[in-house]
């Protein structure tokens, strides 16, 4: 079928022809099944994730998320170097050769928004730069409204592959999940109670709004 572009005149503008497109909408898939984190105190997160890919390395992502804490608005959902929940996530992960910017932050999508229940079902595309063989086994973290990592899960090319994470990490581990991950400080420097125990965080130097978290004391 032709598809005709009209002036306000009425007259002809343009004109092309629809035709299917020579790949599948999506062609390969991953899912991340998804566990809280042990610096979590909530209800133990559960839910999965299922990410399609296309032919130009772009993605979709559904979520269904149960345990979430509640009502957290706009809540940071990024994939990250790492391969393993049981080990430091890394940096966000995103090809700088392809792209110019981070593209892990809400404006882009990558969020969920918790009911009053603590579920959610969102969904969001987003480009990485990179091809779906290397986002296989890379970490998704779910972040709470302070920016802190809640939850964890690996993506994997079956269903039934579930995240081992250990359910009392040590402080040296448990210092290296939270630091380096961003948080809102709104100017000030702040304490956080985490699973019962007090992590003290410093303001980043660059008077911003978000800065990264350095963790004093665990």
């Amino acid at each position: 079928h032709a598809v005709v572009i009209f002036q306000q005149t009425g007259a002809p503008l343009g004109c092309g022809v629809l035709k299917r497109h020579g790949h599948p909408l999506s062609t390969k898939k991953l899912w991340a099944n998804m566990a809280s984190l042990p610096v979590y105190s909530g209800a133990e997160i559960s839910g999965r994730m299922k990410m399609e890919f296309f032919s130009d390395d772009s993605w979709h992502i559904d979520t269904h998320l149960e345990g979430l804490p509640a009502q957290c608005f706009a809540c940071g959902i990024h994939i990250h170097e790492g391969t393993s929940c049981n080990e430091p996530a890394g940096n966000d992960f995103w090809n700088s050769d392809k792209i110019v910017s981070d593209p892990w932050h809400a404006g882009n999508g990558a969020y969920y928004s918790s009911d009053v229940n603590g579920t959610t079902d969102h969904s969001f595309y987003l480009y990485t730069g990179y091809p779906y063989d290397e986002h296989f086994k890379r970490v998704i973290i779910l972040y709470d409204q302070n920016g802190l990592p809640i939850g964890c899960g690996e993506l994997w090319n079956t269903v039934s592959h579930q995240p081992q994470i250990a359910s009392t990490p040590s402080n040296e581990r448990r210092e290296k999940m939270l630091s380096g991950r961003r948080i809102d400080f709104y100017g000030e420097d702040k304490t956080y109670e985490q699973a019962g125990e007090k992590i003290i965080v410093d303001q980043a130097s660059n008077g911003d709004e978000t800065g990264m978290v350095e963790v004093i004391q665990v």
